[in-house]
């Protein structure tokens, strides 16, 4: 039999959480059953390097400022090559371009909602109704980390499956050679309590947050540190923060990192306090790793599988007295077993995906 193929779209220049889950999807994924190829909107993409040294093609497509070579750009794809599956993950349907010209090849078409509101702009907003109305009526196959991803992106009254997120828990398991590895990287005291997070840094995630929530936690206890793995457009904005609260020594930007599995061993606390969130699979991670854990009231209750986890609105003193009150020690009560058992282990979520590849192209 041949191989399935398949091309996917959500591949950005910066690190976050489609990026991640796409690289995901390729390791874990049967090669003998799927080949993956990339859509890519720059001339280099996250991950890139990596996907084509293990043998995938990328398609550069122009921006669509020249909405006429753009299209012209994906016809000839569309033209040259065979795909059976064209699979989107994304945040809004601002773009639709891509759905409608692998339609009019045949191809069957997988819609990925992976947040559950808008991080773009007016005009964002604006394309993303326009494309919902317009996708309305297509057969296009409609799918969401989680119900109220599904909702924002689709609709209330239209159908979607939910494919939830799952995660390596062999991989981000607690390890004491890498806490104390990343820890004298970092130049973290053993006394010191290490608050982490792990995000995009962009205006959802609400990293100023817990710059706050520092400032209010060093004017008591000196011994917190944070840090924030990640990159974005906030970045330069989060460190002025932090120089205007004088507290920048005790914040580390530690940027993208790839093995983040390490970092989660580090940390003694792990925060989170988005406005809102498709899924928050970083939680799931730092459950595995036994931490305790701060969630904001948006991250969906499917996701907190442990007793470590709180949920708390975001108010800053609420967050600042659980933490001074918040009993650490050196062990970890890991949740892998949790973690599987709640079926959000990475080779059910590989599983899932492929059968659902399959029965797109096996049904008519």
């Amino acid at each position: 039999m041949d191989k399935i193929r398949i091309l996917y779209y959500g591949l950005s220049t910066k690190q976050g959480g489609i990026e991640i889950y796409l690289k995901k999807i390729f390791d874990n994924i049967n090669k003998e059953q799927f080949e993956l190829s990339y859509i890519k909107v720059a001339d280099k993409v996250c991950f890139e390097e990596y996907l084509s040294n293990h043998g995938t093609s990328f398609f550069r497509i122009p921006s669509r400022k020249n909405p006429i070579v753009h299209y012209k750009s994906l016809r000839k794809i569309f033209s040259e090559n065979h795909f059976d599956i064209v699979h989107l993950s994304i945040n809004t349907l601002s773009y639709s371009e891509l759905i409608f010209e692998a339609l009019k090849h045949g191809c069957k078409v997988i819609v990925h909602s992976h947040s559950s509101n808008n991080a773009g702009s007016r005009i964002t907003m604006i394309l993303h109704k326009i494309n919902k109305f317009l996708l309305r009526d297509k057969p296009i196959t409609r799918i969401a980390v989680s119900k109220i991803a599904g909702q924002w992106l689709f609709g209330k009254h239209k159908p979607f499956s939910v494919y939830p997120n799952g995660v390596n828990t062999d991989k981000f398991s607690f390890d004491l050679i890498a806490r104390e590895l990343i820890r004298k990287e970092y130049n973290i005291k053993k006394d010191e309590i290490l608050i982490g997070h792990i995000g995009h840094l962009a205006y959802p995630k609400n990293q100023s947050f817990l710059i706050k929530i520092m400032f209010k936690l060093l004017n008591i206890n000196k011994n917190y540190k944070l840090m924030l793995v990640g990159d974005g457009a906030d970045k330069k904005n989060l460190i002025a923060l932090a120089q205007k609260f004088e507290i920048e020594d005790s914040i580390i930007f530690a940027g993208a990192q790839t093995h983040t599995n390490n970092f989660y061993c580090a940390f003694d606390i792990f925060a989170f306090p988005s406005f809102f969130e498709g899924f928050g699979n970083v939680v799931l991670e730092a459950q595995v790793s036994g931490l305790p854990t701060i969630v904001s009231d948006s991250i969906i209750d499917e996701i907190i599988i442990s007793k470590n986890v709180i949920k708390m609105p975001l108010i800053e003193d609420c967050w600042v007295n659980y933490i001074l009150n918040l009993s650490l020690n050196d062990k970890r009560i890991e949740s892998q077993n949790v973690v599987e058992n709640a079926g959000f282990g990475v080779n059910v979520e590989i599983k899932r995906l492929e059968s659902l590849y399959v029965k797109c192209i096996t049904c008519l």
